[in-house]
């Protein structure tokens, strides 16, 4: 699956993105349908993202906080973590001075999708730590200070965000460094080749008994959750509106 976008109209804090979805996040389809959010009786099919700051005109010295609201569409849908949430969001930032040049940052934004290693029926599972964006939800990330990127003269300039958001089919909870032990341990005694088949049973049994338990115990204090990387379902290439500021 890969959502393309069409040409994005330009205007100051706000726009309404078109897309053009190949199939869609609920199943498939062989012939690309093109969907237009107008309007809030009819939302984007994955995601609008407005980018605003505070005011339209800074000094030179002034903290330029950016902020980006992300409108999630008819779906709910599982992302990176990274992708939503600080300031990794902002890596994909396009600045631009009003010659139409872009803006080198001082300092590049990292995105943050560092691997973590779950079990799943006695098999390691690599995984990122996720988001579960609920269809119609909104949410918003902030960048405190742009100048801490970029260095701004005075002058006019245009912001942009542009990213390619990775939607991914299923999410894990994250476990409790007892709950691996005890899947391994799963894993090793399906993988005897001494243990009879009915001991082997009894024994993976008692362990999934124990995992429940330990399950029942740390609800709630294990709350975030985690995507298999291999169960990427596909990308959507996203641009929000491009908002202006002046620097003086």
């Amino acid at each position: 699956m890969k959502i393309q976008p069409q040409p994005n109209v330009h205007y100051v804090f706000l726009v309404i993105c078109s897309v053009v979805v190949i199939g869609c996040l609920g199943g498939s389809s062989e012939t690309p349908v093109q969907i237009q959010a107008t309007s809030a009786d009819n939302p984007p099919t994955i995601l609008e993202l407005h980018l605003s700051s505070s005011k339209p005109i800074y000094s030179v010295d002034e903290n330029i906080p950016l902020e980006l609201q992300i409108h999630v569409g008819k779906f709910d849908l599982l992302v990176p973590y990274a992708a939503v949430e600080g300031e990794s969001v902002f890596t994909n930032l396009v600045v631009k001075n009003a010659m139409g040049e872009s803006v080198k940052p001082k300092r590049s934004i990292a995105l943050d999708e560092k691997p973590k290693t779950l079990m799943r029926e006695g098999s390691h599972v690599s995984c990122i730590r996720g988001a579960d964006l609920k269809a119609g939800s909104m949410r918003t990330a902030v960048l405190d200070n742009l100048n801490t990127r970029y260095k701004l003269d005075p002058g006019d300039y245009t912001l942009q965000l542009r990213t390619i958001l990775k939607v991914y089919r299923e999410s894990l909870q994250d476990q409790s460094p007892q709950i691996i032990e005890y899947e391994r341990e799963i894993a090793a005694i399906q993988n005897s080749p001494k243990l009879p088949a009915s001991e082997k049973q009894q024994a993976v049994a008692q362990l999934r008994e124990e995992i429940e338990f330990m399950r029942g115990k740390m609800e709630g204090k294990l709350d975030q959750i985690f995507l298999p990387m291999n169960s990427l379902r596909g990308t959507a290439e996203l641009e929000s509106n491009v908002a202006s500021l002046k620097i003086q």
